[in-house]
């Protein structure tokens, strides 16, 4: 028997290369929570209306980005590059430092 997921991704919203918002449903409730997330630190509020109330979501959707992928191993032998002996080696030419009084 397959375990229900209790909550669902249904928005995703990309900020920035390190600040990502999520709307999430509760399958059981219907609430609606905003999940923030930033470099390390994450932060979850309920959505609410102006009168206070939860805001609910009858429909639920899942966002295609949120569903569970089969993550690809990657394997030590395929991050490393072999150089051929035939091939030449750029050189870098040395730079002068110049040091004196600021």
């Amino acid at each position: 028997m397959k375990k229900e997921q209790r909550f669902i991704i249904t928005e995703i919203y990309q900020n920035d290369m390190h600040a990502v918002d999520k709307v999430l449903v509760d399958t059981q409730t219907h609430v609606q929570y905003l999940l923030h997330q930033e470099g390390s630190g994450c932060s979850c509020t309920p959505l609410i209306d102006e009168n206070g109330k939860p805001l609910l979501c009858h429909h639920i959707t899942p966002h295609p980005d949120s569903i569970r992928k089969k993550t690809v191993v990657i394997e030590e032998k395929d991050l490393i590059c072999e150089r051929k002996e035939e091939e030449e080696i750029e050189t870098i030419k040395p730079v002068k430092i110049k040091r004196g009084r600021r």
